[in-house]
């Protein structure tokens, strides 16, 4: 669910709910690029020398991988079980 989207000079972006910004191509309204994010404050960090990542959490349960390549995977509370 989009909580907003505006046009900018690049193109669409849309923000979701969950938090993601998503980039979206004009020519043909695919998706270009998601910047994934907290809803919320970050209330965790952990950091991964070993596998070059670092951790984020926020209160509603949600942790975000983010690597050292820029890349970021959301994980929910629901990843455990």
């Amino acid at each position: 669910m989009q909580l907003m989207v505006i046009y900018f000079f690049a193109g669409p972006i849309s923000l979701g709910l969950n938090g993601d910004f998503t980039l979206i191509d004009p020519a043909d309204w695919s998706i270009t690029t998601t910047i994934v994010g907290h809803q919320g404050p970050i209330t965790c960090f952990a950091a991964d020398n070993a596998n070059g990542a670092c951790y984020t959490g926020s209160g509603n349960g949600d942790f975000i991988r983010w690597d050292a390549d820029g890349s970021a995977t959301r994980y929910g509370w629901l990843f455990y079980f």
